[in-house]
């Protein structure tokens, strides 16, 4: 047996999927490089069989599922495997006869990340304002000095970043994520489009400026006393 947001079912297998995905880029010699490693969120699929307990009827459980399921409900699991965070992507029910009064049943699950809300209400006055941290905002830009490069035949992400305008401290996922346009498919650096006009960076003095996610982006090219 296992619980679902406290809800018993009888699972007889459970499969975990847990994968990474991994951003390459072209050099100019050898296999591509490897820059960024990023998690993907687990998914869990599991086929059993729903029957009455000594707390639910078989009914009471199914639909307490599909109410989870069309509320989007955050669900703890606990089975063989023990999982949290996970939301019910697909659920699927068979009626046979040989289970009498429950069902066979299969369903995936998948892990989520819910967003905060970027905006607050003011109790007082009953208005709603930004909020000042929340929200996934990716540059709000300095005085100016922002560094641009129009991109010519042969060029790639990479050796402007760690060539070119190696002195900007940028890296490559963030000239990716602040230049969506200039890319044919979407964070994809092998796809970058002739002639458009990629932001590299900002100068020295414009950097304590730069706000990335809500908050100061010093981090994106490392503080004078981290440089010593």
């Amino acid at each position: 047996m296992a619980l679902l947001n406290n809800i018993w079912i009888h699972v007889i297998d459970e499969k975990v999927g847990r994968n990474i995905k991994s951003t390459d880029h072209p050099c100019e010699k050898g296999i591509d490089i490897t820059d960024n490693v990023k998690r993907e969120p687990v998914t869990l699929s599991i086929s059993g069989k729903i029957v009455d307990t000594d707390t639910l009827k078989s009914h009471e459980a199914l639909a307490k599922i599909y109410e989870l399921e069309n509320k989007g409900s955050l669900i703890a699991y606990s089975g063989r495997n023990i999982l949290k965070n996970m939301q019910i992507q697909t659920f699927n029910s068979t009626h046979p006869n040989t289970n009498t009064g429950g069902l066979d049943f299969d369903m995936e699950l998948k892990e989520v990340r819910i967003a905060q809300n970027s905006y607050s209400t003011n109790k007082e006055s009953g208005k709603t304002k930004a909020s000042e941290k929340a929200g996934t905002q990716q540059v709000s830009k300095g005085t100016g000095n922002a560094v641009y490069h129009t991109v010519k035949k042969g060029d790639n992400v990479w050796t402007l970043v760690n060539k070119n305008y190696k002195e900007l401290g940028s890296t490559v996922k963030w000239v990716i994520d602040n230049n969506p346009t200039a890319f044919t498919r979407k964070g994809d650096a092998k796809t970058l489009k002739i002639g458009a006009k990629l932001l590299m960076g900002y100068k020295e003095k414009d950097k304590n400026n730069i706000t990335q996610y809500g908050v100061k982006a010093t981090w994106l090219y490392g503080s004078k006393e981290e440089k010593k």
